[in-house]
């Protein structure tokens, strides 16, 4: 086991992992402002101001710890086991 959490901007290729920095990097960074750039060309969003929010949870998301995503999906499979039996819940039924 490591002492190091690789972020999900690392896993998607945003930024290289490294051991020494957890920091938003360069490549989460662009990322980021690409985005924020593409909002603001949305009028909708840019009128009601949602711009910052929105690319404020985006690096928030990028900076999260992969072993979170991972846990949180491992403590729910309980819940969503149940939909894997094709007899209750069968192909194409809502």
């Amino acid at each position: 086991m490591s002492d190091y959490d690789i972020t999900l901007g690392a896993a998607l290729g945003f930024e290289p992992p490294s051991d020494k920095d957890t920091s938003l990097t360069r490549g989460v960074t662009k990322a980021v402002e690409l985005v924020a750039e593409a909002l603001d060309q949305m009028p909708l969003l840019r009128n009601l101001k949602l711009t910052s929010d929105v690319v404020e949870q985006i690096g928030s998301f990028l900076t999260t710890p992969v072993s979170g995503l991972a846990l949180g999906a491992w403590n729910k499979r309980g819940e969503i086991r149940k939909y894997a039996d094709p007899e209750q819940f069968p192909p194409g039924s809502k």
